[in-house]
């Protein structure tokens, strides 16, 4: 594989609307980052136009409904930064899963933790990948095709599956980043277990806000909670490490932003 730089997606997004705006996306974006401790950049952190609501700005869904461009929203929709309802699950969801979980852990995690220690990843367009490192390389899977700058390799997975799992993060990724505000952890794929994540709350009272692409005791997607101490005996509480909201619950209409408000009140912290 070679050391091309991948692609920009914030100036992809300023160049979609005409560099009107300050704009924000959820994926990563060079140039590289070698400050600690997250050697990565802030997806949402300032701008005019962002993915999810901040003080002081707009988010591209504000913008899509004020310019009343049908390609706009579709284009945003795309690359989640406007949220859409999620589909079902193709068939060899599982079988692309375990794939690819590979891929994330041996490959691209592997090729980051070489160049600055750190492991983990992000969601990218119709995928995952790492934040970009070294001379501005990133490495990324796309509908089931390795990039690497400009190499690209087919993965043995099925595409569908693929960008199937590609949404799923992009899903989390809308959702974590509005859950996270202005705090100081940030959402990270973890590559081990294969979930997107963000820890938060004060000491006590903490826990991990997450999705998973599903596992051994789930095959099918969800979200959780999964407070590092003792919790009451809600009945929210529906799983041995905390709370969860499974893919069927989302595709029937659960309100996932709310399961999460919900997590956070019962650990005592809004």
């Amino acid at each position: 594989m070679g050391l091309a730089a991948g692609r920009n997606a914030r100036a992809e997004a300023a160049a979609r609307v005409d560099y009107r705006w300050d704009v924000r996306v959820l994926e990563p974006s060079p140039p590289t980052v070698t400050e600690p401790p997250f050697f990565a950049d802030d997806p949402t952190a300032g701008g005019e136009v962002g993915p999810v609501e901040r003080p002081g700005s707009r988010t591209w869904a504000e913008v899509c409904d004020t310019e009343n461009d049908p390609d706009l929203r579709a284009w945003c929709e795309d690359r989640w930064l406007v949220r859409r309802p999620l589909q079902p699950l193709p068939d060899a969801s599982v079988a692309a899963r375990k794939v690819l979980h590979g891929v994330a852990e041996h490959t691209l995690a592997s090729a980051r933790q070489a160049a600055n220690g750190k492991i983990g990843l992000r969601f990218t367009y119709h995928g995952f990948g790492t934040p970009f490192f070294g001379d501005d390389r990133q490495l990324r899977v796309e509908d089931g095709v390795l990039v690497d700058g400009d190499q690209r390799q087919p993965l043995d997975v099925d595409p569908a599956a693929a960008r199937a799992l590609g949404d799923w993060f992009g899903f989390c990724a809308s959702l974590l980043e509005q859950v996270r505000g202005d705090g100081p952890s940030r959402v990270q794929l973890w590559p081990e277990h294969f979930d997107m994540a963000v820890d938060l709350g004060p000491d006590g009272q903490r826990a991990n806000f997450g999705g998973s692409p599903g596992d051994d005791d789930h095959p099918e997607p969800y979200l959780y909670v999964g407070p590092f101490s003792e919790h009451d005996d809600d009945p929210f509480w529906n799983e041995p490490f905390g709370a969860s909201l499974t893919y069927q619950e989302l595709l029937d209409g659960a309100d996932p932003l709310a399961f999460f408000r919900t997590g956070r009140e019962l650990l005592g912290f809004s």
